[in-house]
Order: C-alpha cells, then sequence, then structure tokens
C-alpha cells in the first residue's frame, strides 16, 4: 500500500481509548514486507491496528470486544465442562 508520509491515523491503546497517532515511514520485516507504519515515536502499529478515523478505530474496537467475549464463553464452556468432571470424580 503507497501512503505518503507523514500522515495522522486513529490507533486503540490497550485500554481501548482511541487516540490520534502520527506515522513517519513504512515498516518492514525479513517476514512481512508490509507490516504496517512507524509513529514518530518508534512505535510500531500493524496496518490492522491503524485506523482512518475515530469512528473506524472505535468500530474496530467494538469488533475485539465481541470476540473477546466469543473467547471468554468458549472458556467458560470448558470450565464448566472441567467443574462437572471434577464432581462426578469425587462422588
Amino acid at each position: 500500500m503507497s501512503r505518503t508520509y507523514p500522515y495522522k491515523a486513529w490507533a486503540l491503546l490497550p485500554s481501548f481509548k482511541p487516540t490520534e497517532i502520527e506515522l513517519k515511514a513504512a515498516y518492514a520485516s525479513y517476514s512481512h514486507q508490509d507490516y504496517g507504519d512507524v509513529s514518530v515515536t518508534g512505535k510500531v502499529y500493524a496496518r490492522s491496528e491503524i485506523y482512518p478515523t475515530k469512528e473506524a478505530a472505535i468500530a474496530g474496537g467494538w469488533a475485539r470486544v465481541k470476540e473477546q467475549e466469543a473467547t471468554l464463553s468458549k472458556w467458560a464452556e470448558s470450565l464448566r465442562k472441567k467443574k462437572v468432571a471434577l464432581e462426578k470424580a469425587a462422588s
């Protein structure tokens, strides 16, 4: 993807707070030729972590929350089954 640097974009902090970032260059590694971009602070952002607008960043955050909820639901079901198995073994 061709971009003109520097440019501003949006990303989510670990707390999921949307924040505007300024990107200064493309980033590539030996295994990923088009991995992402580097911010003026030196942090590397994957393409999947960069959003063009604040609204897109918020929508991306909601999508990640839904994925995490689905994962937690699967873990809860697995834990429930393990508890049942232990209760059966104890009786």
